[in-house]
């Protein structure tokens, strides 16, 4: 996944700067082709000091862009701890839902068992009355 990502773009980096680099040559043997037919030595000139410039402000840019990839990096490696909190966040309080439904299963699971058990005695205590009361009609009745 991520592996084969990141290889894969390093990989189109490196044709990228190889692309770059091919470029940079055939530009400056443009360059140097029209100094030496023109045999114009403020060209040559001019095409000597951009070229010095350039390698001078090379290490600078390298520095700076090292610096950028740096900052963006612990950037992403911020924003990916917030995320996660958030993730954390999210998921203990889905925890204290499940659990907060789990308790209420069982008391209720607890309760059921409780009346199933309880019925037989409850359904035997009324019979019983019935019973009674019938009896004390019975009586009334030969009285």
């Amino acid at each position: 996944g991520r592996k084969v990502a990141k290889a894969k773009r390093q990989e189109r980096e490196h044709l990228a700067l190889l692309i770059q680099a091919l470029a940079r040559k055939l530009q400056a043997r443009r360059r140097l082709h029209e100094c030496v037919q023109e045999d114009s030595a403020i060209l040559i000139q001019k095409w000597a000091r951009g070229r010095q410039d350039r390698s001078r402000v090379q290490g600078i840019r390298a520095r700076r862009d090292l610096a950028a990839n740096r900052i963006q990096g612990l950037v992403r490696i911020l924003d990916a701890r917030r995320q996660l909190r958030v993730r954390r966040e999210e998921f203990a309080a889905l925890q204290v839902v499940k659990a907060i439904k789990l308790q209420s299963w069982w008391r209720g699971e607890k309760a059921r068992k409780y009346v199933r058990e309880l019925f037989p005695l409850v359904k035997a205590r009324h019979n019983a009355a019935l019973r009674i009361q019938g009896l004390g009609r019975i009586r009334r009745a030969r009285k």
